[in-house]
């Protein structure tokens, strides 16, 4: 009885029902680096908070990579610096990589860290994986702001690099599903729009029901003037209960969106969940 009165429900409109799962595809990915001039969207993006604040946001938020540092503190305290080919575990170095960092000293002293960090990693620690891609995103942020764009795009080939390295090892689904999602993010600040767009849907197939992936993807095809498949995300975002899960979002006020803000398909969208 219970499914005949759902099912009316649905053909009365009284409920709204799960949209499809929409298919990505498109503009493919593009390669991120902090010299090229063109990633793939120049409007302001309205969920961003600049690439560097988000590397550090990661940084602060890594347990192992806090665990690292507060160990490198304790030993800087009683035993001095270590020089970086004298690290023999993956704390040590970026722990002291981290330090370095933190306290503006050289960067190329900074990269020396993280090598020895790279040649320690256990790629099965996903949370050590994003902590040294983090780690490679401060670097490259603080040598771009310092000028040295040579050094700025060899950290941002390092972490690329690492990213192949960890999805070739076959990561388990918690792990990719965390990779993904912090990728997307990454992306999403640097305005690499369609990689982004990317990063957040495999993140989305391996969580479905994640509602705000679905939101982010929405983003990025709309950034990138990908209108159908953006609403697409969009409705499939708001049928998962984006609005009920997240009432901090704000669509109509989201600048994301604003090239499809005029299409029937988003005023209905508007109409229908009454966001506008």
């Amino acid at each position: 009885m219970r499914y005949i009165i759902l099912l009316f429900l649905l053909s009365a409109g009284l409920l709204t029902a799960q949209s499809d799962r929409p298919t990505f595809g498109g503009s493919g990915t593009e390669s991120g680096t902090f010299t090229g001039s063109n990633p793939s969207g120049t409007r302001t993006r309205d969920k961003g908070m600049g690439f560097g604040k988000k590397a550090a946001q990661n940084a602060s938020t890594n347990a192992r990579l806090q665990q690292a540092r507060e160990q490198t503190m304790e030993s800087m305290e009683t035993n001095g610096p270590v020089a970086p080919d004298e690290t023999t575990t993956f704390d040590e170095s970026a722990g002291m990589g981290l330090y370095y960092l933190e306290t503006g000293e050289s960067l190329y002293e900074v990269a020396d860290y993280l090598e020895y960090a790279r040649e320690e990693l256990d790629l099965g620690d996903g949370e050590s994986v994003l902590g040294l891609i983090s780690l490679y995103g401060l670097l490259a942020e603080e040598a771009s702001t310092a000028g040295d764009e040579d050094l700025a795009n060899s950290s941002w080939t390092l972490a690329e690099d690492l990213i192949d390295d960890f999805f070739a090892d076959e990561p388990s689904d918690d792990d990719a599903l965390l990779i993904n999602t912090e990728l997307g993010y990454m992306y999403y600040e640097l305005g690499y729009n369609g990689t982004a767009g990317y990063f957040f849907d495999a993140a989305l197939d391996l969580d479905p029901g994640n509602a705000y992936l679905a939101y982010m993807v929405a983003s990025c095809r709309a950034l990138d003037d990908l209108e159908e498949e953006a609403l697409d995300y969009l409705d499939y975002a708001l049928s998962l209960g984006l609005l009920e899960d997240y009432p901090d979002v704000d669509i109509a006020e989201d600048s994301d969106f604003d090239s499809i803000r005029e299409t029937s398909y988003y005023r209905t969208l508007a109409e229908d969940y009454g966001f506008e």
